[in-house]
């Protein structure tokens, strides 16, 4: 039975890469890292012409990767994804993006950048959003990879912000390099692609030394308030609650 669903896939695959062959806009896409037959002719075919979205703003909003709003005068008030958008395509950017990602030096380090700061999951969505907005660019210009890498490079030259790397209206006016210190321990998240891209990028054990960081400084406080014994006990609730945290 296997052996005759591993047929049938394998057909279903030729099909789509068929598919994939005729349409030139479909090919362009799959010069970029990560990205295979069934994402660029499901980004191709789902996104139609790539002109009527007027920037990437735009286009995360039609696919459903910007947060929900709940605003109420001067407040503003943002929640989880919309997810308004074709299901099918945020799963595979989100898919795409955990390869392009070790492949791809700017999105890399903007994936870097965005663990460190906003922890796994917002990382693997703002990827696969950087993703569709980098293939948005490429359907919408007709150019391929290397030709938008060309771009980006003549971009940082002069200044401008380009894509996987913030403009100085953001505040950012230099990347800073992670480095050992922004470790991610290995089996930290759930079994998936996502979960191997962040142990080959970082490994270690951050979290535990981050817990041991923490026991020691809350030991050192919580010693004078509580005495030696409840201390101990304080400490230990503290960096339980820290770890769950994190997961």
């Amino acid at each position: 039975m296997y052996a005759r669903f591993e047929g049938e896939i394998e057909q279903l695959n030729q099909r789509v890469l068929e598919q994939a062959g005729q349409r030139p806009t479909a090919g362009l896409l799959m010069t970029h890292p990560g990205v295979g037959p069934i994402t660029a002719l499901a980004t191709d075919v789902f996104l139609g012409d790539a002109k009527r979205f007027r920037d990437g703003k735009a286009l995360a909003s039609y696919i459903g990767i910007i947060p929900r709003e709940h605003s109420s005068g001067g407040r503003q008030r943002l929640g989880g994804l919309s997810k308004q958008g074709n299901p099918l395509l945020r799963f595979l950017w989100c898919e795409a993006a955990a390869h392009a990602v070790r492949r791809d030096p700017e999105l890399r380090r903007f994936y870097r950048r965005k663990l460190v700061q906003k922890g796994v999951g917002k990382a693997r969505v703002a990827a696969a959003r950087k993703l569709g907005i980098r293939l948005w660019i490429m359907l919408r210009d007709q150019i391929d990879y290397h030709e938008f890498c060309r771009r980006g490079q003549r971009q940082q030259r002069n200044g401008d912000a380009c894509a996987g790397m913030p403009g100085e209206r953001y505040g950012a006016k230099s990347h800073r390099l992670i480095d050992e210190a922004t470790r991610l321990p290995a089996g930290s998240s759930h079994n998936s692609s996502w979960s191997i891209v962040t142990e080959e990028m970082f490994g270690g054990q951050h979290r535990m030394d981050e817990a041991e960081t923490a026991r020691a400084s809350w030991g050192d406080t919580s010693e004078k308030q509580y005495g030696h014994s409840d201390a101990i006990r304080v400490s230990r609730d503290r960096c339980v609650r820290a770890q769950k945290k994190h997961e």
